[in-house]
């Protein structure tokens, strides 16, 4: 049997041009001509790895400038380029990720992982304050790229909310309400309630 040595004739990207906030990433991805290449391994670079850096096709934005993003075939016959330029993008609004909108029931001690969505996606304020109305029921912890873990007292039991706010601009922030429940409370509950003038789903299992 023959062995393929078929080189790459040409590399495509995704995208030629895109421009990040400081701190956003963005993914390219690339494919290779012809189809039947012996080896369609793709070499990321970046130009300048102080404006941004590529792994896997990843561009994470380092900061304040232009760059070029170099996807190349691994035998060097060819490559293709993406233009990367880093500038002040600023925050419109925060989400938490997956917010439906529903209170959400925790057991007290349990803990529990908030993610917050900016928009753009590639804004460059992405640092986070976090607020929890009643620090005796539950603690923040900040983990960084708008991540925080949320820790309920052993004894705590009622409402809570916790707000993550823009450093940058105090408009934009998201809520999410939580009620904690200790094991005494599992029954004489509807399935479906209201609870703070908000709906809310509750499941004890």
């Amino acid at each position: 049997v023959a062995k393929n040595l078929t080189p790459v004739d040409k590399v495509l990207l995704s995208a030629t041009s895109m421009t990040l906030g400081k701190g956003s990433s963005q993914t390219l991805t690339a494919t290779v001509e012809p189809e039947n290449a012996a080896d369609k391994t793709i070499v990321w670079s970046s130009t300048d790895t102080g404006v941004a850096t590529v792994s896997g096709g990843e561009v994470v934005a380092v900061g304040a400038g232009t760059c070029e993003i170099v996807a190349a075939s691994a035998s060097g016959t060819a490559e293709a380029r993406c233009s990367v330029t880093v500038a002040d993008i600023p925050v419109e609004a925060l989400a938490f990720a997956g917010d439906s909108g529903l209170t959400q029931i925790v057991s007290a001690g349990s803990d529990y992982t908030l993610i917050v969505s900016y928009s753009p996606a590639t804004t460059s304020d992405r640092e986070i304050l976090w607020k929890c109305s009643n620090p005796d029921m539950a603690t923040v912890s900040e983990q960084g790229q708008g991540q925080a873990t949320v820790t309920f007292a052993t004894s705590a039991a009622g409402a809570v909310t916790v707000t993550a706010t823009s450093a940058a601009n105090a408009s934009c922030s998201a809520s999410r309400q939580f009620f904690v429940r200790g094991d005494s409370e599992l029954v004489l509950l509807p399935e479906e309630t209201l609870y703070a003038g908000r709906k809310a789903l509750w499941r004890f299992n």
